[in-house]
């Protein structure tokens, strides 16, 4: 019932998944160009007009009784804050979904669901409200205008559905190889006469995203949180157990090297060089090893991967979830065309479609066929998603 075009809020979709088919589009045309405009939708939860919810359930095929019940469900409620021992006065709810309900988020999917269809020239991508609209082209001058003459269909459904733009937040990224890069100034993207902003990286569904798919902003970000974290592990080192300081790696450490890491980890090397020597700084001072022994046995030791490993395990991961059809199919098609065996078969082997650019090469999509390649038949093999991990990370510490 709902797009496949939104993976907020539904089993089987992430953020994660999200970022990578957006990724994997900016990899296909990267060679040529494309932009991609990132809207904010102000306090689009609360918001929602329930006349007009009300109407696509019923366009949906939502009976009379039912929709007299989501109506007494969204009407008539009630709300007061209590604070500094003090009632403010009871006022009722004309607009928005019960937040922290059930019901909530799905009425919201539902009461975004036809936004898609609003304007066909975009390649839409939601994650609940945080939605972003991409276009390739050859020509930006010319992208620029085609958008210009389009986006208005955007701004116009979202008048139509009572919700609100936040202009001065929405942003826009126009994708090019490093080499193609200028400071040449291009015509502004418009939304209702009023210019967006054109930047080089921002910030979406907890990823840093720079125009050059570098990741930098992303991995700095990331060295700073870590570095600040492990001074923190490093001081309680005389007060805790290594048992207790690895739990805290796990909490603390690994969240933020393993979160999306098959698509900013798989990267060259040099980028991911600070977050490889803090992980090692770590090791060292938990394990009181000297500054000029070997750090890897203690890897194996403490059964931690090192961060390329962690990548890699990610990256496999995924691709175990879409051939065993865990997660849905909105990107199988990615993995699935180029191959003479079945999806179940334990020889599973993929052909690599070839690439004009070597960022395609660490898109998910084509780097993990390249890993799932590698793997040794009996690892291909395992059914379950638990002891395939299990058995995989045992393969990488093996390694070291």
């Amino acid at each position: 019932m709902l797009s496949p075009l939104q993976y907020g809020f539904r089993t089987g979709h992430s953020t994660t998944d999200c970022v990578s088919d957006l990724v994997d589009e900016i990899t296909k045309n990267l060679d040529d160009g494309l932009i991609t405009i990132f809207l904010d939708l102000a306090k689009a939860f609360d918001t929602v007009n329930h006349a007009i919810l009300l109407t696509k359930l019923k366009d949906l095929g939502f009976t009379e009784n039912s929709l007299k019940w989501f109506e007494s469900y969204l009407f008539s409620r009630k709300q007061m804050v209590y604070a500094n021992n003090a009632y403010s006065d009871i006022n009722s709810l004309t607009h928005g979904v019960p937040q922290g309900s059930v019901l909530g988020p799905l009425l919201f999917l539902i009461y975004l669901d036809d936004f898609p269809s609003c304007c066909d020239y975009f390649s839409f991508r939601m994650f609940a409200d945080d939605t972003s609209l991409t276009i390739a082209g050859t020509n930006i001058d010319n992208l620029i205008r085609e958008i210009n003459n389009h986006v208005n269909y955007i701004f116009q459904w979202l008048c139509t559905n009572k919700l609100t733009l936040n202009v001065d937040k929405t942003k826009y990224l126009i994708f090019q190889p490093r080499q193609k890069v200028t400071s040449n100034l291009h015509k502004p993207v418009l939304i209702n006469d009023t210019p967006i902003a054109s930047c080089y990286s921002l910030k979406y569904l907890g990823f840093h995203i720079d125009n050059t798919l570098t990741w930098a902003d992303h991995i700095d970000y990331l060295e700073e949180k870590l570095s600040k974290n492990i001074n923190i592990l490093i001081k309680c080192k005389r007060y805790l157990s290594q048992k207790c300081l690895l739990n805290l790696y796990y909490a603390l450490i690994y969240p933020y090297l393993s979160y999306g890491c098959m698509i900013w980890g798989n990267n060259y090397r040099s980028p991911q060089s600070p977050l490889i020597r803090l992980q090692n700084k770590f090791i060292r001072v938990i394990c009181d090893v000297p500054w000029l022994e070997r750090i890897t046995p203690y890897y194996a030791q403490l059964s931690i991967l090192k961060p390329p490993d962690i990548v890699k395990l990610h990256t496999c991961l995924h691709m175990f979830d879409l051939i065993n059809g865990t997660k849905n199919n909105f990107d199988f098609d990615l993995i699935s065309d180029c191959h003479n065996y079945s999806t179940r078969s334990s020889q599973l082997h993929f052909y690599v479609e070839p690439f004009r650019i070597n960022m395609r090469k660490l898109s998910p999509s084509v780097i993990g066929k390249y890993y799932w390649n590698d793997l040794p038949l009996e690892i291909k093999s395992i059914c379950t998603c638990a002891e395939f991990k299990k058995t995989l990370v045992s393969y990488y510490l093996n390694q070291y």
